[in-house]
């Protein structure tokens, strides 16, 4: 028996009781605080919960009233997303979450994004800033017009900020983003699949990182992200070594080529 996904024949083993596809591949759950993926998205729903703690987000808009009309669910060749707008985003609940997600020290953060194009630079993930900017207190990263993701964090108290940048991406396709910093923000990396974690890092500031409060997914300090599509944000509270992001690399690899889609890193 076999399964017929995004066009193609999938065995019927390589599928759970509830019709979505297993990898071949084991995923690295140590140190994993937030799971936000599109699978778990009901359409027009105005809560969005991750699949860790059940950490919901809020839907926001720049409209009134303030939470309707939140990101439309997609597929996108085989893939299911949520696909920004230019209106609306996604907010954590309430302060519980928002520490769970605790950027201060070591991290991982990955995210399943393609990007069609784009004129302006807007924020894809962002925790508030509250004495200071979002990106001189835990992490702001910011997709630019150049189809690479700028990321900053800490500086604040000393009137400046880290910085960071990735890769280009490929247009039009699904990529694998992953960036990771460790816990004195003297060092932060980005991934590629030929040669795993990649330097990229410039620390202008020696003070303890201040915490932030809201997550947001789809906005920031340079506003609402008008388009793309997003399947998954994961975030772990370790910086994964080279074995463990290859694996949730490789994971999410494999169920995308089981749909008959290539995943770039």
């Amino acid at each position: 028996m076999s399964l017929i996904i995004g066009g193609n024949s999938i065995p019927a083993s390589s599928a759970n009781s509830g019709g979505e596809i297993r990898s071949f591949y084991n995923f690295p759950t140590d140190g994993l605080v937030m799971d936000l993926n599109a699978n778990n998205y009901q359409g027009s729903s105005s809560t969005w919960c991750d699949s860790v703690y059940g950490m919901c987000f809020n839907s926001r808009n720049s409209g009134e009233p303030y939470t309707t009309t939140p990101t439309p669910k997609v597929w996108v060749n085989s893939v299911p997303a949520i696909a920004f707008n230019g209106q609306s985003w996604w907010e954590s609940a309430n302060s519980t979450m928002n520490n769970r997600v605790d950027l201060r020290g070591a991290f991982t953060l990955v995210l399943i994004y393609w990007f069609p194009s784009n004129s302006a630079r807007h924020n894809l993930f962002d925790k508030s800033g509250t004495s200071y900017a979002s990106y001189q207190q835990e992490l702001a990263c910011t997709w630019e017009v150049a189809n690479t993701m700028s990321w900053y964090r800490a500086g604040g108290q000393e009137g400046t900020y880290d910085y960071a940048d990735t890769k280009t991406y490929t247009l039009n396709q699904w990529n694998f983003i992953a960036i990771k910093g460790n816990a004195n923000h003297s060092t932060g990396f980005y991934y590629t699949s030929s040669s795993g974690w990649v330097s990229n890092y410039t620390s202008r500031s020696d003070t303890n990182i201040l915490q932030a409060s809201t997550v947001k997914i789809g906005n920031g300090y340079t506003g609402i992200m008008e388009v793309g599509y997003l399947h998954s944000c994961m975030v772990w509270n370790v910086d994964l070594n080279s074995t463990r992001i290859n694996e949730v690399y490789n994971y999410y690899s494999n169920l995308f080529n089981q749909m008959g889609v290539t995943l770039y890193a």
